[in-house]
Formats: structure tokens, C-alpha cells, sequence
């Protein structure tokens, strides 16, 4: 977006042609870099994915600010050129921390060579106690790597199909909506497309911070990842209610809270499909049960949201409270659903992630 404001100012009309260049060229790009890269066990790799993911938490705080701002100033071409060239320094950053002196082979050989034999072999028995300790998670696995069908004939997969299709599907609608719910409770279009970049915000906080967070928990205090699944379904169900009752500043909290909930779904979901099922057909599995987020989102956003508003138009329009509160607080109602069935699904999962404590 800053790209484009820099380009183009606040005209709006080059830039779906904008975004049509931008994706296959990053793609493209891509192409070249990207390859398979070979299992490290070391632990400066986490101490840079963390950097990395500071980096990243850094940029997203950058961008809030900015979309801030110039909701309330409007800066002109040159300002938005400064802008646009921090977020490219923040960008390169991530350089700094890949070819900063001393690679991770130099370190390791280094590290060998001091060495006693004793502490070598020492060394080499806790690498050993560590691969079977894996190994014996992967075998205590209740699905040790099934394929698709197999995992299709299972309630834990239409557990996760039902919490994603609550989850994901509502935070779909809410985001399909935004514009004729920001028009219904009297927002100005720049406060509107204010609302819609905030959304990509919190969307990529939840994915990097969903992620991470039940990443944690799981290693050190032993917490299932399903339980991070409940914990978001039911702030969900909250923002919900919030846009429902469209209280002062609701499409600044309730977004907040139904965005960064939705992206977090988005890590935690496969996470947990490839630690129930496995590896096997991780893939295939996965993407049937994301095929829940539009499928739901076509039911709430068509039958319900869309049926609803109707009810409430007059001359094909709608102004109020009224036009999207009880869409909304349906919505509420299925994450607090999803929320019941996750539920049922730590208690089905227990076993397996008992045997990742033990």
C-alpha cells in the first residue's frame, strides 16, 4: 500500500493493475531463492528466529503507526517516500542477522574442537536421548502419519473441520463486510479503508504471534495446542459481540480482537493437523480442512449476513446499529459453538499430547 500511495497518491484506480504485477513478480523472484534446506540442530538458529520474528513484530508496529497517522494527516508524496524507506530498512534488517561474522559451521567446528572426548560423547548421548524421545512421540501419535482418507473417517478430523468452519468462516464474513458495516454505523471511507488495513495488522500479528505463542506453551509448560484453538474461538465470539452491540469505537476493538483470533487460527490449525495426523499426508489433509473457512463464509456471509441485511434495507440500503447486529451476534454464537467442540476435541487429543509432556 505504501508503495502505491508513493506511486500513485490517494487515487485508487491502478491498484488492483498494481497488485496484479506485485504477486507473480514476487513469486517469480522466489523462484531463485528458495530450496531445501538441510536440518540444524543449533541452538543459535532459534536465538535468529527470534531475532527474525522481533524484526517482523517491529514492522507490523511500524505500519500501525503509519496507518495511524495518516488517517488523522495527510502527508504528502515525500513523507510517504520516507515512510515507504523505512519499512525497507526494516526489511533488509534480517541481512544483518544472516551474514553477521561468524557462520553457524565455523561456530560448531569451533565449538568442537574444545571439546574433551568425555564431554563429546556426552554431547552426542543427550542428541541421541533427544531423537528418541522424538521418535517415541511420533510412535504415541493416536494418527502415526495417516492418509487422507483414513483421517476423514476420524471425529478427531471433523472436530477440527467444525472449529475451523466457526473460527475462520466468521473472521472471513466479518472482513467481506467491513465497507457496508463501516457505511451502516456512519464511518467516513477513509475511516473505512483505515478499518481494512488495521485488519491486515492484527491478521499477520495473530498468524506470527498464534504461532509462536502456542509454540512455547507447548515446550515449556506443556500446554496442547487445542487449547489455544478454545482460547481464540472465544475471543472471537467477544469481538463479535462488540461489532453487535456497536458500542463507541467498536469496528476499532471488535476487528482487534475477531482479526488477530482469525490469523491466529491460520498457525495454529495446521499445527495441530500435522501433530494429530501426521506428516504423511499433511498436505492433502490440511487443505481439506481449510476448505471449512469458505464454506462456512459463504453461509454466513449469504444466508445469514447478507439475508439479514436485507430484512433490515430500505431502498437497498441500511443505516444503523441494527443492519448487522443480530449477523453478528449469530456469529458470536457459532464461535462460542466451535469453542464447546474444541473442547471435546482436548479432551480426545489428551493422550497424544501427554505422551509430548512425558
Amino acid at each position: 500500500m505504501q508503495i502505491y500511495y508513493v506511486s500513485f497518491g490517494s487515487e485508487g484506480e491502478n491498484f488492483p493493475l498494481l497488485m496484479a504485477i506485485i504477486a507473480p513478480t514476487s513469486c517469480l523472484c522466489a523462484m531463485f531463492i528458495i530450496r531445501p534446506m538441510p536440518e540444524v540442530r543449533n541452538g543459535d538458529q532459534k536465538t535468529r528466529l527470534n531475532v527474525f520474528s522481533a524484526i517482523l513484530f517491529v514492522l507490523a508496529a511500524y505500519l500501525l503507526a503509519v496507518i495511524l497517522i495518516q488517517n488523522y494527516i495527510d502527508v504528502g508524496r515525500q513523507w510517504r517516500a520516507v515512510i515507504l524507506g523505512g519499512i525497507v530498512l526494516i526489511l533488509l534488517s534480517p541481512l544483518w542477522v544472516i551474514f553477521k561474522p561468524g557462520s553457524d559451521g565455523d561456530e560448531d567446528e569451533t565449538k568442537e574442537c574444545l571439546l574433551s572426548p568425555t564431554e563429546a560423547s556426552t554431547l552426542e548421548d543427550k542428541i541421541a536421548l533427544l531423537d528418541e524421545a522424538s521418535e517415541m512421540a511420533n510412535e504415541t501419535s493416536m494418527a502415526r502419519n495417516i492418509g487422507l482418507l483414513e483421517a476423514m473417517i476420524s471425529l478427531d478430523f471433523w472436530l477440527l473441520f467444525f472449529t475451523s468452519a466457526c473460527g475462520m468462516g466468521s473472521g472471513l464474513t466479518t472482513i467481506n463486510n467491513m465497507s457496508q458495516l463501516g457505511s451502516s454505523l456512519g464511518y467516513s471511507s477513509q475511516e473505512i479503508t483505515t478499518f481494512v488495513s488495521l485488519w491486515s495488522i492484527w491478521n499477520f500479528s495473530g498468524r506470527l504471534g498464534g504461532g509462536y505463542i502456542s509454540e512455547l506453551f507447548l515446550h515449556s509448560n506443556k500446554v496442547p495446542r487445542p487449547v489455544f484453538i478454545l482460547i481464540t474461538l472465544g475471543i472471537m465470539a467477544i469481538g463479535h459481540a462488540i461489532i453487535a452491540l456497536a458500542i463507541p469505537g467498536a469496528l476499532y476493538v471488535g476487528p482487534l480482537l475477531v482479526g488477530t483470533c482469525y490469523g491466529a487460527q491460520w498457525s495454529l490449525m495446521p499445527a495441530t493437523a500435522s501433530e494429530i495426523f501426521g506428516l504423511k499426508s499433511f498436505g492433502s489433509i490440511f487443505n481439506t480442512i481449510a476448505v471449512a473457512s469458505p464454506l462456512s463464509s459463504y453461509v454466513l456471509s449469504i444466508k445469514v449476513t447478507g439475508y439479514l441485511y436485507d430484512l433490515e434495507a430500505e431502498n437497498g440500503s441500511c443505516t444503523g446499529a441494527h443492519c448487522f447486529r443480530l449477523s453478528f451476534f449469530v456469529m458470536a454464537a457459532v464461535c462460542v459453538a466451535g469453542s464447546c467442540v474444541s473442547v471435546v476435541l482436548i479432551i480426545r487429543t489428551r493422550r497424544f499430547y501427554n505422551s509430548i509432556r512425558h
